[in-house]
């Protein structure tokens, strides 16, 4: 069994994305976090990382076992924050895994709300993708989740929180202005951030596209829609992204349109059967609904609703 330090170690570069800054973080430096990865790969008996371009990329091994590191870190975590909430007489915790695109800004402002009006209750959000969370639900490892749909586990009660229509982001000024909804003609040849080859957005824009006998010429791909959007306000293109995620880059100067034909993104939100915290997570999915009515008033934040 690898020392904890080490995993420790491992744990902190997968998430930082570097070894310089993995040491900053552990209050190390960067020859001692070099030297611990590399017993590390000795007892694991492969490697961890190779160098590509000047930079350490972590291998397929890695990523696995980052994986799995994470999920048993997650039950470290628990008891730490038990501890925490004793030493300050806190009595209860309430656990949030959700997508990053629901994590941006609508669920940390569900989150204040929810502590405002509950501040004995400590709150832990952790971020994966919606492929990440579905190893979370047999370990019963939260007490409220988001991700899209389906995901079909056993002891958990998914149902659909919101459907988001697929909207075109762009900055202006830009061409696409003068077109109150965009079709997939409309983005022939046109410079596109795209999903990834195995996104849910990269499945249904292919089909799409491929109807339409259209392609847009891909500049840059990422997973992630906040990252997608944040490109496009750097002057990369177009994309198409959920109305959660087009509502936060409107209020930064992107524009959002109407995309036809159309599909939705759709989040769902999971319930664990055996929760001991069942009222807790209660309490906050109405307020997430109330928050969902608030941001998207025409439809009335109802689960299961269409925005926009």
């Amino acid at each position: 069994m690898p020392p904890h330090r080490h995993i420790e170690v491992f744990q902190t570069v997968m998430l930082v994305g570097s070894f310089t800054e993995a040491a900053r973080l552990l209050r190390s430096s960067q020859p001692t976090v070099s030297r611990m990865v590399r017993e590390l790969q000795d007892m694991a008996g492969f490697a961890l990382f190779i160098r590509r371009n000047g930079m350490m990329v972590p291998t397929a091994e890695a990523l696995a076992l980052h994986q799995e590191v994470e999920r048993s870190f997650v039950g470290l975590d628990r008891i730490a924050e038990r501890m925490e909430q004793i030493r300050h007489h806190r009595t209860s915790t309430l656990r949030i895994v959700a997508m990053p695109v629901l994590s941006a800004s609508f669920i940390p402002r569900a989150i204040a709300r929810f502590s405002r009006l509950h501040p004995d209750v400590q709150v832990t959000l952790q971020v994966h993708r919606s492929e990440a969370i579905a190893s979370w639900v047999p370990n019963e490892q939260f007490d409220v989740g988001f991700s899209m749909l389906p995901m079909e586990k056993e002891g958990v009660t998914a149902e659909l929180f919101c459907a988001a229509p697929a909207l075109c982001v762009f900055r202006p000024p830009h061409r696409l202005e003068a077109h109150d909804i965009i079709r997939p003609a409309d983005l022939q040849g046109e410079d596109f951030v795209g999903h990834g080859p195995n996104s849910f957005a990269a499945r249904a824009l292919t089909r799409v596209f491929d109807d339409a006998g259209v392609r847009p010429r891909i500049v840059a791909n990422t997973p992630l829609s906040a990252i997608a959007c944040q490109m496009v306000l750097e002057g990369l293109g177009v994309t198409l992204c959920d109305a959660f995620t087009a509502s936060d880059f409107q209020a930064r100067g992107l524009v959002a349109r109407p995309f036809e034909p159309s599909f939705d993104f759709n989040y769902g939100v999971l319930l664990p059967h055996k929760n001991q915290n069942e009222k807790l997570a209660n309490i906050f999915m109405e307020i997430c609904r109330d928050n969902l009515a608030e941001r998207f008033p025409a439809k009335g934040g109802q689960p299961g609703s269409k925005l926009l």
